[in-house]
């Protein structure tokens, strides 16, 4: 498996219990969460990170640290 698709992989397996609000409050993951989730270099994980960005594939939470959420299955409060 390439490595954009572990990322994306890791951000989608660990939001599946995200609501709506969680991400209207920031909530999200950093490279370095998901580097130290995957054992990999942060350097590495933010290239992809921006990959899949520009591919429609993750949304990017405004701050400090910045924060990634995956764009598909996002859960609204019932």
């Amino acid at each position: 498996m390439k490595r954009i698709q572990k990322i994306y992989n890791y951000i989608v397996e660990e939001s599946k219990e995200f609501l709506l609000k969680d991400i209207q409050a920031g909530r999200g993951f950093s490279a370095g969460e998901i580097a130290k989730g995957l054992s990999m270099m942060r350097n590495n994980v933010s290239l992809e990170l921006n990959n899949l960005l520009r591919a429609d594939k993750i949304i990017k939470i405004k701050g400090r640290p910045r924060s990634e959420e995956h764009t598909s299955e996002l859960q609204s409060p019932s």
